[in-house]
């Protein structure tokens, strides 16, 4: 029985503890990568200072994204409530207004997603 526990450590050891980074006469790691990354971001194109309304329509994005995900979770959750509703007729209905509200609120996400971008598009292309 003494030797299981044993086992298992020098197996931890040898699986984990050797797989750590050694950087034996790097000059500095943190350089390294960060260097690599920029260099990365300039051959892509994604170190490009943003103009205001590039900006604006990317945080106009990020936030309807978010948006989205709420809307989703609310779906799944509003249709677990239906499965789960056990032929009550006050869960079914209340989990079928929910699913009405997060569908209609799917659409108005959507369409301002629509509406937003051709907004943006046109700002930007008119700036330049």
């Amino acid at each position: 029985m003494k030797r299981f526990p044993i086992f298992l450590s020098v197996l931890f050891q040898v699986f984990v503890l050797s797989k750590l980074p050694a950087f034996a006469g790097a000059a500095d790691p943190a350089s390294i990568l960060t260097g690599g990354l920029n260099d990365a971001a300039k051959d892509s194109g994604f170190n490009q200072t943003l103009s205001l309304p590039a900006l604006i329509g990317r945080f106009i994005g990020v936030m309807l994204g978010l948006m989205g995900i709420i809307f989703i979770v609310y779906l799944v959750w509003a249709g677990i409530m239906y499965m789960t509703a056990a032929g009550d007729d006050t869960k079914v209905k209340k989990a079928k207004q929910m699913i009405n509200q997060s569908i209609i609120g799917i659409i108005i996400m959507v369409s301002a997603y629509a509406i937003s971008s051709f907004i943006i598009s046109q700002l930007t292309t008119a700036v330049k």
